[in-house]
């Protein structure tokens, strides 16, 4: 049975390109910190392995770093956000969070445990031309900048992804709904 296409989203690229990125990767669930740019959009990847007589490709199934609100931010205008549960991976400033509840994007500036698990984040709230909204206790706060590479493979790996601007007033998308 195919997929039913009920809704498409057309947008024009803002002045972005799309990267390709050769990585070595070391083990299954291997990561990688995106630096030449404060988050990414992960398009797809593969890694290519060879063992013994067996050559294989196994496309990667990507998943970002994330981190929980600790404490719901009422106030849209709000800088600090208080967090908990991040993922052990030591996070680049300045990076994007994007809030899966509420679809705002936030540009991080100021992280006081880049690599802890709890702490405090300075941001810049309605980035990248979303809408800075409440956020709820437990939101879910996805780290764009740090990826996780999900498939057992290990070895060369390509990716194709597209860098976010650093400027956090540059509109991602200027989108249209069309049926």
């Amino acid at each position: 049975m195919a997929a039913n296409i009920v809704a498409k989203l057309d947008f024009e690229l803002m002045h972005l390109t799309p990267e390709i990125l050769l990585m070595t990767k070391a083990a299954q669930s291997d990561w990688f910190s995106y630096a030449g740019a404060p988050g990414i959009i992960f398009f797809g990847g593969t890694s290519m392995t060879a063992v013994a007589d067996t050559i294989t490709n196994t496309t990667e199934i990507p998943t970002y770093g994330a981190m929980k609100a600790n404490g719901a931010v009422a106030a849209t205008t709000t800088t600090s956000i208080v967090f908990d549960a991040a993922t052990g991976i030591t996070r680049i400033l300045p990076y994007y969070i994007f809030n899966s509840t509420t679809q705002e994007f936030m540009l991080v500036t100021g992280d006081d445990t880049p690599g802890g698990a709890s702490g405090t984040l300075t941001v810049v709230r309605g980035a990248l031309g979303s809408t800075a909204t409440a956020i709820a206790d437990n939101a879910p706060l996805y780290v764009l900048n740090q990826i996780f590479l999900g498939s057992a493979s290990a070895g060369a790996t390509l990716a194709l992804v597209l860098p976010l601007p650093s400027d956090p007033k540059t509109p991602l998308f200027k989108a249209k709904v069309n049926a």
